[in-house]
């Protein structure tokens, strides 16, 4: 960790969301400060300075981005997200070489996606430290964590975890030494010939057809013959599978007709057929009944426009693809802004970055123009 006299807040200015980091005890780098500003460098956030309070505040705009911790927390960082995190790092690296800026300052605290995913954006904080780690140290130990994390992940994503921290965990390795193993084998995949199931089978059969005689070759009638032969052989396997694990259907008396509604559902998930639990049961109704009521039965949902990212989705224009989280803890379902755009108001009121609060019932969750409203049987 850095020996240093600084905290990190998040603030919100009409739709402006910023990472603000107040210091004090430490020298401002001037001429750093003055290239971040007068150059958009890649992988970079935005960075204002100002005084207040006879202390110095960055204000790194954050607008729109996604935090790894938030990626973390609604399952939407996999194999794909840390390739990008490895390969954006990398360049960071080289530009902070040419820029003559210090690795030491780049700030590893959080760490921003865009909401696709496919952009990474680091905090690079323009003043002296007493101590401060590597760029390679504050990389292992951001690594360490995802790893502690992995536990129901995808075998893709563990896997190219633990070779990227074996990697760099190897004496003088540096990020260069990822990418390098990285393309290796993307071209090795790309070079090595894609046999078909088909040829796989043929390939078996022709193994097995001539170990009684291996010296004897056919003739060219006999090859036709046999090419004929393991064709049909083929479709009939193939036929054969298809059919392998076909069950008739059967109808249960006592089994109750569900009915779905006329009206096509746009997002399955949200509509959820099934009986109250026993007890208390929660749920969201919207406001201008524009569909059913969603049981909250889950440990989170993420409400958002896109199916792709959100469990509970808001068809609303103004509404961001990841808006705001709904997460079950001990004392219920809390309700936390996730960066959004517009913001996320509870009962009339903004909720601020990070600020996680307790649902009541008949709570009134305004996300873009939709409202929906916090329900509980009791």
């Amino acid at each position: 960790m850095r020996n240093t006299n600084y905290n990190i807040k998040y603030k919100r200015k009409l739709n402006e969301s910023y990472q603000v980091c107040t210091f004090s005890e430490c020298d401002l780098v001037v001429h750093e400060l003055e290239m971040l500003r007068r150059n958009q460098l890649p992988g970079f956030l935005p960075i204002e300075f100002m005084v207040a309070e006879g202390k110095g505040q960055f204000w790194h705009s954050i607008t729109g981005l996604q935090s790894l911790t938030d990626m973390l927390r609604t399952g939407r960082f996999a194999v794909n997200e840390l390739k990008t995190f490895m390969k954006t790092l990398a360049q960071v690296a080289d530009c902070m070489e040419n820029y003559l800026l210090r690795e030491a300052a780049l700030s590893m605290e959080e760490i921003y996606f865009s909401a696709d995913g496919k952009r990474v954006y680091f905090a690079y904080l323009p003043i002296r430290f007493e101590e401060a780690p590597s760029l390679k140290a504050q990389v292992l130990e951001v690594l360490d964590g995802l790893i502690k994390e992995s536990g129901n992940a995808e075998s893709d994503y563990v896997s190219y975890l633990f070779r990227v921290y074996d990697i760099l965990r190897r004496e003088n390795a540096c990020l260069t030494d990822v990418l390098a193993e990285w393309e290796t084998e993307s071209q090795i995949a790309n070079s090595e010939p894609q046999v078909t199931e088909r040829e796989l089978f043929l390939e078996q059969t022709e193994e097995l057809s001539w170990d009684e005689e291996p010296e004897k070759k056919p003739s060219f009638i006999g090859r036709l013959v046999k090419e004929h032969f393991l064709d049909l052989k083929w479709s009939v396997k193939k036929k054969a599978r298809q059919y392998k694990d076909w069950k008739p259907e059967v109808w249960d008396e006592d089994e109750e007709l569900v009915v779905k509604p006329t009206e096509e559902l746009t997002d399955h998930r949200t509509q959820m057929l099934v009986e109250e639990p026993e007890g208390q049961g929660m749920r969201l109704h919207f406001a201008d009944d524009r569909r059913p009521d969603v049981r909250l039965t889950k440990e989170q949902y993420v409400l958002g426009k896109r199916e792709e990212y959100a469990d509970l989705v808001v068809e609303d224009a103004s509404v961001s693809r990841v808006h705001a989280l709904i997460k079950r803890e001990e004392e219920g379902y809390y309700l936390e802004d996730l960066n959004s755009l517009n913001g996320t108001f509870l009962n009339g009121t903004q909720l601020d970055l990070k600020e996680r609060v307790l649902l009541k019932a008949q709570d009134v969750i305004a996300i873009g123009k939709s409202k929906l409203v916090f329900q509980m049987d009791y």
